[in-house]
């Protein structure tokens, strides 16, 4: 890596033509170019998918110490592997890492706007925000192991397959957790008078 690590949260087109394959074996050979590229192109998934399991406050350190911890084990990396599926295992274990340090740490979940509205009204600003929070509340009310696969569909645009690969769980699985992963959080949003 070049000088200090710089995270940068929003997505940007890749600087480079490159498969994330060929940056890795750029990577491991040296190049600090070829990791910070890596790094622009993974830190906005990986800090949403963070910032969904341990908040806000804590999601840009915990992704900053998984990408250390992903430029140190670079060398182990399989390159039949995925580098994302590998890099979202990372980002999990530094989530679960800070949650043993810090149980309250998940507390202050981040739920983004949706951008796509290029100019939403007063109001559904006002109710969009509204329902953004009671998402975050009821994301901190179902089980982890549906948080966090919800997080990794939802937030971390992974399919089905990759979300199994990262959880070391079967397609299945994934599949059974996002149906009740979204029936708990339906139950609890309407159980608040909210209409998902």
């Amino acid at each position: 890596m070049t000088g200090a690590l710089t995270l940068q949260f929003t997505p940007a087109p890749p600087s480079s033509d490159l498969e994330d394959a060929q940056l890795v074996v750029l990577s491991k050979r040296g190049s600090g170019d070829a990791f910070d590229e890596l790094v622009r192109r993974h830190a906005p998934k990986a800090h949403a998918v963070a910032s969904r399991i341990v908040g806000r406050e804590e999601a840009f350190d915990v992704v900053q110490e998984a990408f250390i911890s992903a430029y140190r084990a670079l060398k182990s990396f399989r390159e039949e592997a995925q580098f994302t599926t590998w890099l979202h295992r990372i980002v999990l274990n530094a989530c679960y890492a800070k949650l043993r340090k810090n149980p309250d740490a998940s507390n202050d979940v981040d739920l983004p706007l949706d951008a796509r509205d290029a100019q939403p009204s007063p109001v559904d600003i006002a109710e969009r925000r509204d329902l953004r929070s009671a998402l975050e509340r009821a994301l901190q009310q179902i089980k982890a192991e549906f948080r966090e696969t919800f997080a990794l569909v939802e937030f971390g645009e992974l399919d089905y397959a990759a979300v199994a690969e990262v959880l070391g769980i079967e397609v299945g699985t994934v599949k059974s957790r996002m149906n009740r992963a979204r029936a708990a959080l339906r139950e609890i949003l309407e159980e608040w008078g909210y209409r998902p």
